[in-house]
Formats: C-alpha cells, structure tokens, sequence
C-alpha cells in the first residue's frame, strides 16, 4: 500500500476497525447534542467518586512508602552535604568554598557524585509515588471491578478537557480585552 508516499505491507501495517457490535455514529454515553446519556452521567459520578478514593489510597500509601523509608532518604542527602563541605561545593545557589586545594577532575567528580545522589533520591520519591499508584488501582479493580479504572480514566479525561476548553475561553478573554 501507498499513502502520501509512504509504502506499508499487510504485516506491519496496525489497523483497527472498530469493537465488535459496534454501530457506526451510535455512542453509548452521549447524545448527539454532546449531552450526556443516562449511562453517561453514572459514568461520570462513578468515575468522580472512584477518582475520590483511588487519590485518598494512592496519597496514603505514598505517605506511608516515605515514612518508611525516611531514614534512608536522610542517609543520602547527609552524604550529598557531606561530599559538598568537603570539596567547597555549593550546588543550590552557585557560590562554594574554597575548591583551590582540589585538581578540576576532582571537582568534577565530586560535583557528579553529588549530583547523582540526588538523582537518586528523586528517583526513589518517583518509585514512591508510581507504587503509591499501582496500590491505589490495584485497590480500586479488586473492590469494583476492572470498569472502575476506565471509569476513573474518562472522569479524568472529561474534567481535564473542561479545564483546558475555560483555560483557552479565558485566553480569548484576556486577548480580546487587551486589544480593547
């Protein structure tokens, strides 16, 4: 096949037509004026009220990973400012102490080890928070069922498009009120 120039064989070329059942301009969970269907509304409180208590577990469990594993946070950052005093490094605000006794290679590797510590550290709150998360989903499917992420998916999809659809109105606003 041949599109605009670019060839694709059967083999490597993803298709998709449609679900099985599934009726052409039909939608389950809305109207054609946008409004939403019976199904529709459910939907969307289910996926507000499962947002509610999927953030409440995911928060809770990230607390707990943190507490948890505090003291081994505290560990790294007094090695990070350990390396810094040592070797005259300032890395928050640019100055430092005195480096003169220190070869540039050294500085170099000390400013990387010190650096790579904290990399470290963020990359552990990062595992936190994703566990966090996986805990949470992994909650919410065993209490209401595999839907209930889907559901919890498109409550956040619709509120984030409502936000950006009164983010970009409000732009015009302030566009069309800066040319007055």
């Amino acid at each position: 096949m041949n599109y605009y120039g670019y060839t694709f064989d059967r083999e490597s070329a993803l298709q998709h037509h449609g679900i099985l059942g599934m009726k052409w301009g039909v939608r389950r969970f809305q109207n054609k004026d946008g409004t939403r269907t019976a199904a529709g509304k459910s939907r969307y409180k289910r996926g507000k009220e499962y947002s509610k208590e999927r953030n409440e577990l995911w928060i809770k469990e990230e607390k707990r990973l943190k507490t948890a594993n505090a003291a081994k946070i505290k560990a790294m950052q007094e090695e990070a400012y350990k390396i810094a005093e040592k070797y005259g490094l300032d890395m928050d605000d640019g100055g430092g102490g005195d480096t003169s006794r220190y070869s540039e290679d050294e500085l170099y590797k000390a400013g990387h080890q010190y650096m790579s510590i904290w990399d470290d550290i963020a990359a552990l709150e990062d595992q936190y928070e994703r566990d966090g998360r996986e805990y949470a989903d992994s909650a919410i499917k065993k209490k209401y069922g595999e839907s209930a992420l889907s559901d919890i998916e498109h409550y956040t999809n619709v509120k984030n498009t409502a936000a950006a659809m009164a983010f970009i109105a409000g732009m015009g606003a302030v566009a069309w009120a800066t040319t007055k």
